[in-house]
């Protein structure tokens, strides 16, 4: 009786990020919602923080390197949703970095970090309410 082949391990794993706008977002003074700038950065290691961070532009002047392996920036409208997607190899964990440039950078959390572990598919959620962003958990 043949021996059966042993299992074949992929090669990539796919991550997957859904981001997804509340109607009361990036609220002005006034109590108008409005457009939002979002970035998505991957990274490699753990250990970054956007260079513009404490100055409320985080998601600006940012580029592949130094750990930074892709950086997606995008407009996120009220009530609208955006989906990241990327295959990344198997055997590597990878952190996701997502921010908002809110117009009241000290009003709330314009950033959070999610870990995909390696060799396991990615797939989370980033709610966008107010000046806040929550994730909801990997699956």
């Amino acid at each position: 009786m043949p021996s059966p082949e042993p299992e074949k391990v992929p090669l990539h794993r796919q991550l997957t990020l859904h981001i997804d706008a509340a109607r009361d977002i990036n609220v002005s003074a006034d109590g108008l919602s409005q457009p939002v700038k979002m970035c998505v950065v991957e990274l490699a290691q753990e250990d970054w923080t956007p260079p513009g961070l404490y100055q409320g532009r985080s998601c600006s002047d940012i580029s592949p390197g130094d750990g930074v392996l892709s950086v997606a920036q995008f407009i996120l409208s009220p009530q609208k949703s955006h989906r990241y997607q990327r295959d990344v190899p198997w055997n590597e964990e990878r952190w996701l970095v997502v921010a908002a440039e809110f117009q009241n950078p000290d009003a709330g959390n314009g950033l959070i970090k999610l870990k995909s572990d390696a060799r396991s598919r990615f797939n989370a959620r980033v709610q966008v309410s107010g000046n806040q962003l929550w994730a909801q958990a990997a699956r």
